[in-house]
């Protein structure tokens, strides 16, 4: 019969997902939205995972090395809904929040606080607390002049 509580089970997800961002006079603007295809549970032959859209968002400014901004997030089932052993329920949310962030040099952390607006067949209503570390991994924008006076040099 499969997995009836779908906490798991034998199927596919694709993801699409389109990101932009944009960068100017200390501030960042950048989205990102996400498309998740789920096939049909292999063994039972039905689909234990809608296909969902979902975006997340920022804007946020620069002072020194210190960031703040504001953050969301949105998320939705496309096709049919979650099941659960109560039968089948089709999920949504949205949540706003800030963003305050700081540059220790080769490291940045930022802290993300959010609440849910609006919700629609979750648990309730959710506040969330995360975190993110930025660890560059090179530098592809590095001056040219540091170039050509490396290569001058020689």
């Amino acid at each position: 019969m499969g997995n009836i509580t779908a906490l798991g089970g034998n199927f596919w997800t694709f993801l699409d997902i389109i990101s932009i961002a944009y960068n100017h006079d200390k501030w960042t603007l950048s989205a990102n939205f996400t498309f998740a295809h789920s096939g049909h549970d292999l063994g039972s032959g039905f689909q234990a995972q809608p296909d969902t859209a979902q975006v997340d968002f920022a804007a946020t400014k620069h002072f020194d090395k210190w960031e703040f901004g504001l953050v969301g997030y949105g998320s939705t089932d496309l096709d049919g809904a979650t099941r659960n052993n109560f039968g089948r329920f089709k999920q949504n949310q949205f949540a706003l929040g800030g963003l305050a962030g700081y540059d220790f040099g080769p490291v940045t952390a930022q802290i993300y606080v959010t609440r849910d607006l609006e919700e629609t067949n979750y648990a309730g209503y959710d506040t969330r607390i995360w975190g993110r570390l930025v660890i560059p991994l090179g530098n592809p924008l590095a001056p040219k002049n540091d170039v050509i006076a490396k290569t001058q040099s020689k």
